[in-house]
């Protein structure tokens, strides 16, 4: 039988994978955070924090990063990689 993880946030019950559906989350991160012991309010604003960073890329603004890798056509995976390593161009002409 599965071992399921909830999360309440505003007196909903939400398991994790509905939990970063509704709020727009990357599940992986907030699957690590849950992980760590974070849950509810805690949990929301860290994997927000995370996930939805803005970013300036050229001269457009993108909410989250997720959004700017899609406009770029990266692949996720190499977007943050390249981004967390100091290696993605940031002045690129999109």
């Amino acid at each position: 039988m599965a071992n399921f993880k909830f999360i309440q946030i505003d007196k909903t019950l939400y398991s994790l994978k509905e939990f970063s559906k509704a709020y727009n989350l990357s599940y992986s991160t907030v699957r690590k955070y849950y992980r760590l012991g974070l849950r509810g309010d805690d949990l929301l604003a860290k994997a927000k924090s995370v996930t939805q960073s803005g970013l300036q890329v050229s001269e457009k603004h993108f909410n989250s990063k997720l959004a700017a890798s899609k406009y770029l056509q990266i692949p996720k995976s190499t977007f943050y990689r390249k981004l967390k390593n100091g290696t993605l161009d940031l002045d690129l002409n999109a």
